[in-house]
């Protein structure tokens, strides 16, 4: 999903989560700038900000390589593309 606003467009994600290190993200590129990965359980019922952990490493990819394992549970991911 994706809104435009301020003349940038702002999209959101969520994907599967994994051991700690790349994730696949569509439509992010390294001219990105992202706002928030949130880590959600399974169920929806606890979540935790991991932002300081990610950096977008590669066209479509974040990482967080040495980070917190998200296995299991879902990453909501949101970022900034300037257009």
């Amino acid at each position: 999903m994706s809104t435009i606003l301020g003349g940038d467009v702002v999209a959101c994600t969520s994907i599967a989560g994994g051991a700690a290190g790349p994730h696949p993200v569509p439509g992010i590129d390294g001219g990105c700038e992202l706002l928030a990965v949130i880590r959600h359980s399974a169920d929806l019922q606890t979540r935790a900000d991991d932002f300081a952990e990610y950096s977008i490493a590669s066209p479509g990819v974040i990482d967080n390589t040495g980070g917190t394992s998200s296995a299991g549970q879902l990453l909501a991911v949101l970022w900034r593309r300037p257009d």
